[in-house]
């Protein structure tokens, strides 16, 4: 029952942090990477995040809306892609907020990619 109730609980807020987003702020994935890319470098303020030695991607933060843009580097899973976090209020809290476009042909690994960007934060 407690499982039950918690599930409910995590599906209602999954849902309200769907509703708090705007429509025009998921990523909106241009038919080519080179072309989503574009578009996301040409939002003002974006600065390059210091990467680890040794990770299998780069991103770029834009601080005034805390959105991070992570693209994939070649040999991560489901390369190429590119993702969208941000965090936004809800009600009780904060929710993140994941979009991604992948572009590759490794869907089972941008879908694991996806998981884990998701689970990270």
């Amino acid at each position: 029952m407690r499982r039950t109730l918690a599930l409910i609980s995590a599906l209602t807020l999954a849902a309200a942090a769907r509703a708090a987003e705007p429509e025009d702020d998921a990523l909106v994935c241009a038919p080519t990477l080179a072309e989503t890319a574009a578009a996301i470098r040409a939002v003002p303020g974006l600065a390059l995040s210091p990467t680890e030695e040794g990770r299998d991607f780069t991103s770029f933060r834009h601080d005034p809306t805390g959105t991070l843009y992570t693209f994939t580097l070649p040999g991560a899973p489901g390369h190429p892609a590119v993702l969208k976090r941000k965090m936004v209020p809800i009600e009780n809290g904060a929710a993140l907020l994941l979009s991604a476009c992948g572009y590759g042909d490794d869907q089972a690994g941008f879908e694991a990619l996806k998981r884990g960007f998701g689970a990270r934060d």
